[in-house]
């Protein structure tokens, strides 16, 4: 499309003369004026203001960019690789895949897992990370029950491959019946286990006295003592509180170990203190983790960490 041009009027030059009549200078710039105006396309509707674009760029896809004293058509360079640089020019990115990002080029993100504890690792594919997401050497939460269901605290259905190391924290626990004793269990393919377990723990009294006991065959692990009134009494106000740690729950060949320690008010009102350690001699991988009582637990919750 060419411009039309029209020289300016010098700021001396006069418009009218001594009459008070149009001078001829001005006679023709009005003439020229007019001539350009009649040449503006009609830009009254979509379909006038499109055949006026067409005027400058008629090509599907074309981008309008000003260039020097007229707009003009860029016109579009096909296909879904390239991109508009600053300089007007189409380039295609250095270093770009339009698929999934790879080692080798930048690219897309692949879809949201929908799982919060996840993360997108160096592979291109969502994990959750052993040192809890970019802490290192910090606990990552896996998962946590907040009341009994059926007098036990269980969660189940877990996936500790990413994890070396779990701890358990256990809050809050109150019993049915006085003296009760706490014992924890595992499960694997989805099931119980409810033998194959040992343990040994030390039991210290408010009151001075002192408990070990010892089980080399059982079917559980054992949090308190099971000797009489060193169980956790059943009053209101009563409960019980430990923090264990679990060590090759996801292994299929290794003992799974727990060690810790836990504090509860026992039947006589005494402080009781415990520390203690277990095993459990079983090849499957530990998926699911139950504590329970010799009465139902009434409340309580159960915390996982995985480091």
């Amino acid at each position: 499309m060419t411009t039309p041009f029209l020289s300016p009027l010098g700021w001396n030059t006069p418009i009218v003369d001594a009459k008070g009549r149009p001078t001829p200078e001005f006679q023709q710039k009005w003439r020229k004026l007019f001539q350009i105006a009649q040449t503006i396309p009609d830009a009254s509707s979509a379909t006038a203001m499109s055949l006026l674009l067409d005027l400058i760029a008629n090509d599907e896809g074309d981008i309008l960019r000003r260039g020097g004293l007229a707009w003009n058509g860029l016109a579009s360079p096909g296909g879904t690789t390239k991109f508009l640089r600053a300089d007007g020019s189409y380039a295609v990115p250095p270093d770009t895949t339009y698929s999934l990002a790879t080692d080798d080029d930048s690219g897309l993100m692949p879809a949201l897992s929908g799982t919060a504890t996840q993360y997108l690792d160096g592979t291109g594919a969502w994990s959750t990370p052993a040192g809890g997401g970019g802490g290192g050497g910090a606990w990552a939460l896996i998962d946590s029950v907040s009341a009994p269901t059926s007098g036990a605290l269980a969660l189940t259905g877990l996936d500790l491959s990413a994890y070396t190391t779990v701890r358990m924290i256990l809050s809050g626990i109150t019993v049915t019946s006085d003296d009760s004793e706490v014992k924890l269990t595992f499960y694997t393919g989805g099931s119980e286990v409810t033998s194959g377990y040992r343990f040994r723990l030390q039991g210290l009294s408010s009151s001075g006295s002192s408990d070990t006991t010892d089980s080399q065959s059982t079917s559980a692990i054992y949090l308190n003592s099971t000797s009489a009134n060193w169980g956790v009494g059943n009053a209101a106000t009563k409960s019980f509180g430990g923090d264990y740690t679990a060590f090759g729950l996801a292994s299929s060949t290794l003992h799974k170990l727990v060690s810790g320690q836990a504090v509860a008010i026992g039947p006589s009102d005494s402080l009781v203190t415990f520390q203690s350690a277990g095993a459990l001699n079983n090849a499957g991988v530990v998926d699911g983790v139950r504590v329970s009582g010799s009465s139902n637990l009434t409340a309580g919750s159960l915390t996982l960490l995985g480091m």
